[in-house]
């Protein structure tokens, strides 16, 4: 990449609200990263990018691995990469039957805990650094409604990981803005991802959208993008340790 390239990293990239956001922060002057566990899709998504002329390279990662996290800033770095904005978009996309503390088994809630918060510590710790030689980024950290207050259709294992992400994000926010990194979230309501799609008939989104969210209607994974794009961008330069719900008015309820 040339030396005037922008790096522009999406964790959690092939699907859903990653994917979303991957188009919105594709653009000139910007070398797009994707990274997923999800090869087929985010294979798929790069040559999709490259095709409509964005310059974009995909890797296999696995956020919750240690390793697999490093390799990943190694091959940013044997691409001289500038890291100026990362997006991390890690965790589970699941509705699931709310369950009591007595029926979560240690290990449903260790593997919650690591796909919805250890994985953003690992890539937050592999993005600072980074941005910080370099004078500066943006990250922004997806959360969840259900890391905000309980949650109908979240397990308490999920929303305690996605609070985590919120206090990930402040703490951060506050540790890293003299080194010119700042680092925000966003708290998505209900979106219309495929997953969400797939798992919800007609008659259940009139039942929750009309007891949830006061606009009555899913999250489109485009309007996350857009909160994104703005939390990331020079019009939000004195925005840090913010948590924007986008959650059609769910959190105001």
């Amino acid at each position: 990449m040339s030396d005037g390239d922008r790096a522009v990293l999406v964790i959690g990239g092939a699907a859903g609200i990653g994917a979303a956001v991957a188009r919105r922060l594709a653009g000139p002057g910007v070398q797009l990263f994707l990274a997923d566990v999800n090869a087929e899709a985010g294979e798929a998504l790069a040559e999709s990018l490259r095709a409509e002329g964005a310059r974009c390279a995909f890797r296999q990662v696995d956020a919750t691995d240690e390793a697999s996290i490093a390799g990943l800033f190694g091959w940013m770095a044997s691409e001289r990469a500038r890291l100026t904005l990362a997006v991390n978009v890690v965790g589970a996309d699941l509705i699931r039957p709310p369950r009591d503390f007595a029926s979560i088994a240690l290990a449903d809630w260790d593997r919650t805990i690591a796909v919805s918060l250890t994985s953003t510590f690992l890539c937050m710790r592999g993005e600072i650094p980074l941005m910080a030689a370099n004078g500066g980024g943006s990250i922004v950290n997806v959360s969840s409604l259900a890391g905000l207050r309980p949650a109908m259709g979240a397990s308490p294992a999920y929303g305690a990981a996605k609070a985590g992400v919120v206090m990930l994000t402040r703490w951060a926010a506050m540790h890293y803005a003299e080194q010119g990194v700042r680092v925000n979230c966003v708290a998505p309501g209900l979106t219309r991802t495929e997953t969400v799609a797939a798992l919800v008939t007609p008659e259940r989104e009139r039942e929750l959208l009309g007891s949830l969210h006061a606009i009555h209607r899913f999250v489109e994974p485009s309007e996350i993008a857009d909160a994104v794009s703005w939390l990331a961008g020079d019009d939000a330069a004195m925005v840090t340790g913010h948590v924007l719900p986008i959650d059609g008015g769910w959190a105001a309820r």
